[in-house]
């Protein structure tokens, strides 16, 4: 296979033929083009706490209000000691956490790797997470991770979006639709309490401003769970006026429930001109009767809320039917390679993952890193180039291959005909 070794540090070059001379024979072998340089869409990421990196972790905690969410932790686990006594000893767990000196180092260990890092740096360290025996708590990385940006504010909030912006253009990611927090109700269950995505878009206004002609940030909104609640988010929506454009479409994630349940949500919502994109669905492989349902919701993701994309899916790998039915409707599959093997849907190894074969029957997929700030030491809000890494070293991707799955992150995204255009064109440019 195409798994040929970078030793160019963290730049690898245009893919162009070096001859060597071993034992007197003349040999070539393809270098491989700079990942950084190649145009891309980033349409699998989730905006929560989930783009944090080492580096913005390490500044926010020494502003951390600790004894404030040591207490805000335990007040929670003593409320539902009685009634939920095992999430309770979560909360407590978290809370101890959170009252070490050093947080951070607490939660996401020691650091692996420096901001500067190279290619093969970043590639030795996800070795090393792909051989690991035991991987460690996601979400309580998640905790601290929220809990540290709230407590920083507004200028917490925007050191964290600027730096989305920032490590974009990094990574030449062009468009960015980002997973964003749900809308809650207000206390009358009548209206909107947008308080928090107030504060997201006035900042998301300045940052596109000033990275306006590099990188766009757009969200995506969880579906709501009601025709009537579907009717007030959109309502809300439109009241944002200019800043409408912010919000590209409507899924859903989390725990994977059955669209079915949704029907008439997503119909309101698809009439309304909003597509069901990023739809979890098909995530839970090699979980026997989970993987089954996960199975099922990816039928039903395509039946009853039409998603045009959906998260995950790696399940289809199950259901030849499906494989051809997702062929047949080009709907793009959203793959999270690393996130997969860290949440042990991936249990025999990176090599094994299933895009290989998705990608070898004409389905169309693309790459995400779904939670990257929580997987290792990441030295990059998108870390999305760490997933064109694993597909060329771990799966055999030719610089061809991935190509193609940079110009399926454009073509299926929602960004304007004329940034696709010019990203194409981009891409055409670097495969030549």
């Amino acid at each position: 296979g195409n798994r040929s070794r970078n030793s160019n540090g963290g730049h690898l070059c245009k893919e162009e033929s070096i001859t060597i001379i071993v034992m007197g024979c003349w040999h070539s072998r393809p270098r491989k083009r700079d990942l950084s340089a190649l145009p891309k869409a980033h349409l699998h990421i989730h905006f929560g706490a989930a783009m944090v990196t080492r580096e913005l972790m390490e500044q926010l905690a020494k502003d951390f209000d600790k004894q404030r969410f040591v207490k805000k932790a335990r007040d929670f686990a003593d409320s539902i000691t009685e009634s939920n006594p095992k999430r309770a000893e979560k909360f407590h767990r978290r809370a101890d956490k959170l009252a070490t000196p050093d947080p951070v180092l607490t939660f996401f260990g020691p650091r692996t790797l420096e901001s500067d890092a190279s290619e093969d740096d970043v590639l030795k360290e996800v070795k090393t997470l792909d051989s690991m025996k035991e991987f460690p708590r996601i979400w309580d990385r998640q905790y601290c991770a929220s809990f540290m940006i709230e407590s920083g504010g507004e200028d917490a909030l925007r050191r964290y979006m600027k730096t989305i912006y920032a490590d974009a253009v990094k990574e030449n990611i062009v468009w960015v639709e980002s997973a964003a927090p749900a809308l809650r109700l207000d206390e009358d269950g009548k209206g909107i309490d947008d308080s928090r995505y107030k504060m997201i878009l006035k900042v998301w206004r300045e940052l596109e401003k000033e990275y306006e002609g590099k990188v766009c940030l757009r969200f995506i909104l969880p579906h709501p769970k009601s025709p009537v609640e579907a009717k007030m988010v959109l309502a809300w929506i439109n009241a944002l006026g200019d800043s409408a454009i912010s919000i590209v479409g409507f899924g859903a994630w989390g725990s994977e429930d059955s669209a079915e349940e949704s029907e008439e949500v997503f119909e309101i919502l698809r009439d309304a001109g909003y597509p069901i994109i990023c739809h979890h669905a098909g995530e839970y492989l090699s979980k026997g009767d989970e993987e089954k349902r996960s199975t099922a919701n990816m039928w039903a993701s395509l039946r009853f809320a039409k998603a045009e994309r959906i998260g995950h899916g790696i399940c289809a790998v199950t259901d030849e039917k499906l494989m051809v039915e997702l062929k047949e409707r080009g709907v793009c599959l959203e793959i999270c390679p690393l996130s997969n093997r860290m949440l042990t849907y991936i249990p025999n190894g990176l090599s094994t993952h299933p895009l290989r074969k998705l990608f070898d029957a004409g389905i169309p997929c693309t790459l995400g890193s779904d939670d990257p700030g929580f997987f290792g030491t990441s030295i990059n809000a998108h870390s999305l180039n760490r997933e064109y890494l694993i597909a060329r070293h771990f799966l055999g991707f030719t610089d061809e291959q991935l190509a193609t799955l940079a110009r399926n992150s454009i073509t299926y995204s929602t960004a304007p005909a004329k940034l696709k255009e010019k990203a194409l064109a981009q891409i055409d440019a670097w495969i030549r």
